[in-house]
């Protein structure tokens, strides 16, 4: 038995308005995130809405078994300013993991200034101790800075950044003042470059900086300066060594960098680090931490890359957008066949 047209027509209009509360929002959330001119904090709270409360749990056991309390104390602010309940003995256990132990924390300074590794804050603070003295970025110049005038087998970052680091340490000295954010940004770079936490795409973009950014003769005479151990002049000299527009684009990495690490703290300077792939990565990351606060580093956790790039997201986002399209289409459709319907049965009726 055939359906009439105006049952076929009305039952297909309900169905499209069914269907419309879950179709459209997506579709509008789709087109909004795909514009070119869309700002970051969409992208991440479009991924953040989707968290659930047991994702949160699961990361807040990873962090607290992997012994970062931080971690987990980000993971419960996030979680809690987006108004998401935990388990009260959840939250009890990291408030206990949250705890401060005198004697690791002693330990680790202690760690960092003696070998200049940093696996927490307490030894990146040691190892930029030792570094504000400039004696590991003189004694990397020397030797790097030499085999590079040789031509011979060198690490370019690691002379790249003890260029920078001198420099900056020069500017902190000059002003009596602390590190700076481009000293703690330097410093990040040194470590995670010498733990290989650097990702690939973005030592390839700091790598294009070092071949672009050296001065063989401002080098040599800074190198000379140094050998005789003349530190002051030898900083001087330094400033020369690397052309300006690549050195702008290092510290403003190295800024960037030691900002999250001023304000957020070591481990998420080094979590940036792991999830930036370019300079402009760096720099988002940065502007993200200020606006997420205490929930950056478990943002960082729960979305990786994902926090400033639709990674992952295409294949969804279009499938949403399509979606909304051909629900358009249905809706024009369904009203050209009624229209049409009504004006025959008007002529039907008439005649």
């Amino acid at each position: 038995m055939d359906i009439p047209r105006p049952v076929y027509d009305g039952a297909l209009a309900l169905a499209l308005l069914v269907a419309a509360p879950v179709a459209l929002p997506q579709a509008w959330h789709a087109a909004h995130l795909l514009l070119p001119s869309t700002p970051p904090e969409a992208i991440y709270e479009y991924r953040l809405r989707r968290v659930t409360p047991a994702d949160y749990e699961g990361w807040i056991e990873v962090a607290l078994d992997g012994e970062d309390p931080e971690l987990a104390g980000s993971l419960v602010a996030l979680a809690q300013g987006r108004e998401l309940s935990l388990p009260s003995p959840l939250l009890q256990r990291v408030s206990a993991a949250q705890e401060l132990d005198v004697a690791r924390s002693a330990r680790q300074v202690w760690q960092g200034l003696r070998h200049g590794d940093a696996k927490s804050p307490e030894a990146f603070a040691g190892a930029l101790a030792s570094d504000l003295t400039g004696v590991t970025d003189v004694r990397d110049l020397i030797r790097e800075g030499k085999a590079y005038l040789a031509d011979q087998p060198h690490d370019g970052l690691t002379l790249v950044l003890a260029i920078a680091g001198l420099t900056a340490t020069g500017v902190t000295l000059a002003t009596w003042g602390g590190a700076s954010p481009a000293r703690m940004g330097v410093t990040t770079l040194k470590l995670a470059h010498k733990a290989g936490d650097i990702p690939p795409a973005l030592r390839a973009s700091i790598s294009k900086l070092t071949k672009e950014s050296l001065d063989r003769p401002a080098l040599d005479r800074s190198l000379k300066l140094l050998r005789q151990g003349d530190l002051t002049a030898g900083r001087q000299a330094l400033a020369g060594a690397l052309r300006p527009a690549p050195l702008r684009t290092l510290q403003g990495m190295a800024t960037d960098l030691g900002d999250v690490a001023r304000t957020q703290g070591y481990r998420a300077s080094r979590d940036v680090l792991r999830n930036a792939h370019s300079p402009q990565d760096l720099s988002r990351l940065r502007a993200i931490s200020s606006r997420l606060g205490k929930g950056f580093r478990a943002a960082i956790a729960l979305l990786g890359p994902g926090l400033v790039t639709l990674a992952g997201l295409m294949v969804t986002l279009i499938a949403w957008l399509t979606t909304g399209a051909l629900w358009i289409l249905a809706v024009l459709f369904v009203a050209v066949r009624m229209l049409r319907w009504l004006l025959r049965h008007r002529r039907v009726h008439v005649s």
